[in-house]
């Protein structure tokens, strides 16, 4: 649907940063309202069984920005959290 590449291979020298940035309600309805704006409008189960996943983990650089963001269903984006938190 948002047609982003999954396939790029994750650049494994970035550097973590000692603080996360922040993520807010606000930064998702944000987001949700470009995605929206871009790809048309979602349910609102749709958006009630996703999260939105930073391409770039916050902790390793990655912004807020609408290119870096893409929704994933929960279970599989805890799965990609926790994956990045043994990285």
């Amino acid at each position: 649907m948002s047609k982003k590449d999954a396939e790029t291979p994750i650049n494994t020298t970035w550097t973590k940063l000692s603080k996360s940035p922040s993520w807010s309600s606000k930064d998702r309805y944000i987001y949700i309202k470009t995605f929206s704006e871009t790809y048309g409008n979602q349910s609102a189960d749709f958006w009630s069984s996703r999260e939105v996943h930073h391409i770039r983990p916050r902790v390793y650089g990655g912004t807020n920005d609408f290119n870096n963001l893409m929704p994933v269903l929960t279970p599989n984006h805890r799965l990609i959290t926790a994956w990045f938190n043994n990285y």
